[in-house]
């Protein structure tokens, strides 16, 4: 009985870590959509990991993300459509993927974000139009 208690308490921390790691990752997702839809490119660079600006200067994502919507006319809405959580080298680490809707077509959007501090940062993101490219590896 005690051994099965005391599983069922490990489950339950996982699962309650798990949960707080996608919500607070999903806030900085809400946070970058709101910033997208007022323009705010200057505030969504403030959301990029070092990993991620080690990859592209900060101005380089901040065009990528003027694109977008140079492309697709007016970003309209999004829903998160799934998730992937885990732990790295101790640091916490989120996927998450959505349906994104402009004026002129449908994207789907990967985002990974890196725990750093008491927030989420955002080191990874993809955009494309046909979702099972996903399902591919990058």
């Amino acid at each position: 009985m005690k051994k099965t208690i005391s599983i069922l308490l490990v489950v339950s921390v996982m699962l309650s870590l798990t949960y707080c790691g996608v919500s607070d990752s999903s806030k900085v997702g809400d946070d970058f959509y709101q910033m997208l839809k007022t323009k705010d490119y200057d505030k969504l660079g403030a959301l990029l990991s070092d990993e991620a600006l080690a990859a592209n200067p900060k101005e380089d994502w901040i065009n990528l993300f003027k694109k977008l919507d140079n492309a697709y006319g007016t970003f309209k809405s999004y829903s998160r459509q799934s998730f992937h959580t885990g732990v790295n080298g101790g640091v916490h680490r989120t996927e998450l993927m959505y349906e994104v809707i402009y004026d002129t077509d449908t994207l789907y959007h990967q985002m990974k974000f890196i725990e750093v501090g008491d927030s989420y940062k955002l080191s990874f993101f993809r955009s494309v139009s046909d979702k099972s490219k996903f399902d591919k590896k990058k």
